[in-house]
């Protein structure tokens, strides 16, 4: 179990009011006994020092359909596993954002501490990193364990290691300690030694006795994107928010090329204007935050939304997960057709001029150099069941794919879940509040 060290509770009063200045929506929290502070780690996207010009957006969605095959597959695994013998104690197959689609958090891991950049995903569990010795795939940064003086192996009997459930392969490790594979739909994978590390978040506290998983055998795209590791935000006792005990976590999604970078936030307090939606659970397979989504607003026209659509069904299927590491957002097929033509009715007046691009729709062109944020025209809500309304702008349902063709980011599916990505959530604020099951969503607080 994650301890708070006595040092986190050291802070000037300097360090104090330039956090609170930078965000004031951020409130630190004291309460006795469990000294919960608000922990902040800086959030950038791999594109955020290129400028408009440099952007491929292909890559943003080059791997983003294999993201969701895997996101269900995950799913089917795990709700029909009992009862269909294709699904068997193969590793985790859930698959990495491709670096188009990435957000990088900076860690600091061991004593003393050194920075890692790891990608931030609410769609995985385990957080590791690449680890020396090191047998293949160790590309950039490599994390060296005979350097710290707080790295401790795990044994398999241990709770932590327990916790790993599919990613647990103990039996497999030389040395009889705890092991663990995850494997992702792009190819990537990390095997290795799951331990305990003390993490570090830059001036604003530091967390002991963290499970994280030390990778010695890595391949794939990891070195590629710009990281050389998982942060595991999802929904499970070993995933990092569990482990360090965090009753909330934010972020900010910042549009890829705007040359800025913003934090990722635990124990931090939604902004007071944030609009708060039901955070729920799949008690079927609980590794996916959900939500329940109504109707969508396109301009004048209302997309009208059957209840039965978006309600995880009582066979665990169905349903709309907030997913931070794919790129557009996928409609089940029957809402996205009714979404599109409400989309195109509405369009006309539009700045920009229609085109065509192969594998997306209602796409434009626009003077060199706009950016998706800066487009004028069409309004956007997503209504969900607990009535509260999220507004969203051409910065969120736009994605760029080259220096001046913007496409609708949104796509059908017909898979056993549909999912909200990481261009309509950019801009704003996103509130994890886990103790309250509440997903909270407030623009231009970044």
């Amino acid at each position: 179990m994650a301890r708070f060290q006595t040092p986190i509770l050291i802070f000037s009063f300097a360090f104090l009011l330039s956090t609170i200045l930078l965000h004031s929506s951020v409130v630190f929290a004291i309460r006795h006994g469990s000294k919960t502070w608000v922990f902040s780690l800086s959030l950038h996207h791999p594109d955020s020092k290129l400028n408009h010009t440099a952007i491929q957006g292909f890559s943003r969605l080059e791997g983003d359909k294999a993201r969701v095959n895997y996101i269900n597959s995950r799913l089917r695994k795990a709700l029909f596993k009992s009862s269909d013998p294709r699904f068997g104690s193969e590793e985790i197959q859930t698959p990495i954002a491709n670096q188009g689609g990435a957000y990088i958090a900076s860690l600091g891991v061991g004593q003393p501490a050194t920075e890692f950049n790891l990608l931030a995903d609410t769609g995985s569990e385990v957080t590791w990193l690449q680890c020396a010795p090191c047998t293949s795939g160790c590309e950039g940064s490599v994390f060296d364990p005979s350097r710290s003086s707080s790295y401790q192996p795990l044994s398999c009997s241990s709770q932590k290691c327990d916790a790993l459930q599919e990613a647990n392969k103990c039996g497999t490790s030389s040395d009889g300690g705890c092991s663990y594979a995850v494997s992702y739909g792009d190819q990537s994978f990390s095997r290795g030694d799951f331990i305990t590390e003390t993490l570090s978040f830059g001036r604003s506290g530091t967390v002991r006795n963290v499970g994280i998983g030390c990778g010695r055998e890595n391949g794939g795209n990891v070195a590629d994107g710009g990281f050389t590791g998982i942060l595991g935000l999802g929904p499970s006792p070993i995933s990092f928010p569990s482990q360090i005990k965090a009753t909330s976590f934010s972020y900010c999604l910042v549009e890829p090329g705007s040359g800025s970078s913003s934090t990722l936030d635990f124990n931090s307090v939604a902004p007071r204007d944030s609009v708060n939606v039901a955070l729920n659970r799949n008690p079927s397979a609980d590794v996916y935050y959900y939500v329940e989504l109504s109707g969508i607003t396109v301009g004048e026209d209302q997309v009208q939304i059957p209840p039965s659509v978006y309600k995880i069904g009582s066979d665990g299927t169905g349903g709309i997960i907030v997913d931070s590491g794919t790129t557009l957002t996928y409609l089940d097929s029957d809402v996205y057709s009714s979404f599109i033509d409400a989309f195109q009715r509405n369009a006309q007046n539009l700045p920009g001029s229609p085109v065509s691009v192969q594998g997306l729709d209602s796409c434009y062109k626009f003077p060199s150099g706009t950016s998706a944020s800066s487009i004028k025209g069409l309004a956007m809500k997503l209504e969900f069941s607990d009535g509260q309304t999220v507004p969203f702008g051409p910065g969120n349902y736009f994605i760029q794919v080259d220096n001046s063709t913007f496409c609708l980011a949104f796509q059908p599916t017909g898979q056993i879940v549909s999912i909200i990505g990481n261009v309509l959530q950019s801009g704003m604020r996103v509130t994890y509040d886990l103790g309250n099951s509440l997903i909270g969503f407030s623009p231009k607080k970044c």
